[in-house]
């Protein structure tokens, strides 16, 4: 007591059976800070050097939340569930009993993790969030409704209106894109393989198409939105023809392109509408990437419309040029005996194609070996004269001709030719005009797999960086004839075709360099 009297003492100490009470007003209390019986220590403040004890325990808030120091560990609890965990291992988070991950420096959560440049080791040099449970998510989150999340097994998720990834990307994998895809604002379409120049860098314009399809605005709709989708667009012409031929009456709502079949199914009119046009365009485009690769011309992609796939590796053995000679053959010999016909019977087929061809006749079960005809009289052939692009539309410049600083070494040279692409990592390349391969083969430093093309007039053209030559030196090709095919060989930063035209071939200087668009409108 701060006086000899009980009663009028102020500061008192008080024991008793629940241990020992400390109050200021009085030996009636109250005891607001006391040390009971049972080992609690209740004060508003402790002063202390050094405190050994296995657990100590602080209540930061008015939440039930308790701050314990255990065993040299720092925890977090809200009542009996313990939620955080100060550790040798970083900050540690729990649901009770199951650990839910950490943030800290080590350990390494990538033991496999392997980049351009080899292992990547991240054991000690990097800040980890990482998450031990299964079925569990970590997530990044500044807004309800957007950030980034990473699931368990369950994929990356970055979900935002607006999402910018600024810098160069490299992707190991498959890209599969749900909406549009654009380059330097420029819509790229899938299977862009097909379309662009045809092998003798021609275009084909619809003539004589009838009325009932050409004023119909859901076909002529439909025909530009998949020939686009497939990269076929600048054959639209044949796609007429191809309605022409195979349904001229239609009315927009049957199988407009009679493609049922090419789907799989057992015969005509199982798509219709829209379903029919996007079948025969998409079946279309893959028919044209054959011939492509096959080096077979155009009509013999079309009489392949009628044969069958299988046609134009049989016609790429004989030289790939489509004749109604070679197509008479294959409907006799292939065709007509795989559905049963092994002796030639015939049946008449009359109209002005088969009169002027002198043959008014077809093999039963054999196709139609004069449907590449009666397709080209639905289309104006427009031969090309000069040159020609030469990858498939729709083309994206993506580096001009001209000095600049160079993407690798970072000095200012001179770029000696112009970088296409077209949204397909391996297009075909096609010649850009007729002429003498002079160079076909791999130079790493300088250009990767290089091919260049000695041409009538004088000049070279140069196509970088392939992914695969389909040329020898010495070789003679057409223009439109694929040369190879679409890479990043070479010093290259990814994908695309580095075309060049020059003088004083086969190895000029740089004053030999022309800027291809003074020959070629991209």
């Amino acid at each position: 007591m701060d006086t000899d009297s009980r009663d009028t003492a102020k500061d008192v100490i008080a024991i008793n059976n629940q241990g020992l009470g400390f109050s200021r007003t009085g030996w009636l209390g109250p005891f607001v800070n006391a040390w009971g019986i049972d080992g609690t220590l209740n004060a508003d403040f402790i002063r202390a050097g050094k405190i050994q004890t296995d657990i100590m325990e602080i209540s930061f808030n008015g939440l039930g939340d308790l701050l314990r120091m255990v065993s040299g560990t720092l925890q977090l609890w809200n009542g009996d569930l313990k939620i955080m965990e100060l550790t040798k291992k970083g900050l540690q988070f729990w649901s009770g009993e199951k650990s839910l991950g950490t943030i800290g420096t080590a350990g390494e959560p990538f033991p496999d993790l392997v980049d351009q440049d080899g292992p990547v080791s991240m054991d000690g040099k990097a800040l980890m969030i990482r998450g031990d449970a299964d079925n569990d998510y970590i997530a990044l989150s500044a807004k309800t409704g957007t950030g980034i999340i990473l699931g368990n097994g369950k994929g990356l998720y970055l979900i935002d209106d607006n999402i910018r990834i600024i810098g160069d990307m490299t992707l190991s994998g498959n890209l599969d894109v749900r909406g549009d895809l654009k380059i330097n604002g420029q819509q790229v379409y899938p299977g862009g393989s097909g379309g662009g120049v045809g092998p003798d860098g021609a275009t084909y314009e619809p003539i004589n198409i009838g009325s009932n399809i050409t004023g119909n605005a859901n076909i002529v709709a439909w025909l530009e939105k998949y020939t686009k989708l497939y990269g076929i667009f600048d054959y639209i012409g044949l796609a007429y023809a191809l309605i022409m031929v195979e349904n001229p009456s239609t009315d927009g709502t049957d199988d407009i392109m009679q493609s049922s079949e090419s789907a799989g199914y057992p015969g005509p009119g199982y798509l219709t509408g829209e379903a029919s046009v996007k079948q025969g365009c998409k079946h279309l485009a893959e028919q044209i990437k054959n011939g492509q690769d096959q080096n077979v011309d155009i009509w013999g992609v079309m009489q392949g419309y009628n044969f069958g796939s299988a046609y134009i590796p049989w016609l790429a053995n004989r030289g790939g040029k489509n004749t109604t000679d070679l197509a008479e053959v294959y409907s006799r010999d292939v065709v007509a005996p795989s559905l049963g016909n092994t002796t030639g019977e015939r049946y008449s087929y009359v109209n002005a194609v088969s009169q002027a061809d002198g043959r008014t006749y077809l093999y039963l079960n054999g196709g139609n070996f004069h449907y590449a005809a009666m397709i080209r009289q639905y289309v104006q052939v427009n031969e090309s004269t000069g040159y020609v692009v030469p990858i498939s539309k729709p083309v994206t410049v993506t580096s001009e001709f001209g000095y600049r600083i160079h993407p690798i070494t970072g000095a200012y040279s001179l770029h000696n030719g112009i970088d296409l692409v077209n949204g397909n990592a391996t297009t075909p390349i096609f010649a850009a005009a007729a002429g003498e391969v002079v160079i076909a083969g791999s130079y790493p430093d300088w250009y990767g797999n290089y091919v260049v093309i000695k041409h009538a007039d004088g000049l070279y053209t140069g196509y970088a960086h392939q992914s695969q030559l389909r040329v020898s030196v010495g070789d003679t090709v057409n223009q439109g004839q694929q040369i190879g095919n679409m890479g990043t060989t070479g010093p290259s930063t990814g994908p695309h075709l580095h075309f060049q035209f020059f003088t004083n071939g086969p190895w000029p200087i740089s004053d030999d360099f022309i800027n291809p668009r003074e020959h070629i409108d991209f």
